[in-house]
């Protein structure tokens, strides 16, 4: 009996407890209660869900080891998309990482971004902010990108159009970097697995970042931030 209860204890956990909490918008400190939160292996295939408290928090469980990807999904919200990666232990989401797009938030953002032909397009929307790994000495924020480019694709290879936001607050869909504000909006975006290139040309070198989500249909993946590493 021994060596069974050994050998049982020495196996690799299949599943581990992911936990957080989700808010209501992007830095509104305020917990969203009855939210949907389920999660995909790696593989895209559901694998479990749960509805956050009235405080906006939760636990699942997520492959171990392995790629799980998120989503949040409630009355008047957006299918608001997440992904991360995991270990072998439990894993609490650190504060302020997640929250919500109300389906008001996207059709602000579709009109923000009005001088991109694809803004009314049908499908999900990936937006966000490019930043540096490194951070401001005043107030600690990371330092945005200017000179990045955007590059959103699916599983089949297909590319969607980048536009970004000038600081004047002008979209430009024919822009080749984010530009001062950083702020990048790609729309269209069909559901499935989707990555997102982030990359720079610093030093002569072409720097690359990816990212990768499974997008819900018709839902939103927030990057806050992306990041582009500095030349090293």
């Amino acid at each position: 009996m021994i060596p069974l209860l050994w050998l049982g204890c020495a196996l690799p956990a299949s599943d581990i407890i992911l936990s957080g909490q989700v808010l209501t918008g992007q830095e509104s400190g305020l917990g969203a209660a009855d939210v949907l939160v389920s999660i995909r292996n790696a593989e895209t295939k559901p694998h479990d869900e749960v509805t956050t408290d009235q405080d906006g928090l939760f636990e699942i469980e997520v492959p171990a080891s392995n790629v799980y990807h998120m989503t949040l999904s409630g009355t008047d919200i957006a299918p608001t998309a997440f992904s991360g990666i995991v270990g072998q232990s439990d894993v609490a989401i650190p504060e302020d990482e997640l929250f919500v797009r109300t389906e008001a938030q996207v059709t602000g953002l579709r009109a923000e971004f009005d001088s991109c032909a694809t803004a009314e397009d049908e499908g999900g929307v990936v937006e966000g902010i490019v930043r540096f790994h490194l951070q401001d000495t005043d107030d600690g924020s990371f330092l945005v990108a200017p000179q990045a480019s955007v590059t959103v694709y699916n599983n089949d290879g297909v590319e969607f159009t980048a536009c970004y936001l000038d600081e004047d607050g002008i979209s430009l869909e024919d822009g080749e970097e984010v530009g001062t504000t950083g702020r990048f909006a790609v729309f269209g975006v069909p559901e499935g697995p989707t990555t997102v290139l982030f990359q720079q040309e610093i030093g002569g070198m072409t720097i690359k970042n990816y990212g990768f989500v499974y997008m819900p249909d018709q839902g939103i993946a927030p990057f806050y931030p992306a990041f582009v590493d500095l030349a090293g």
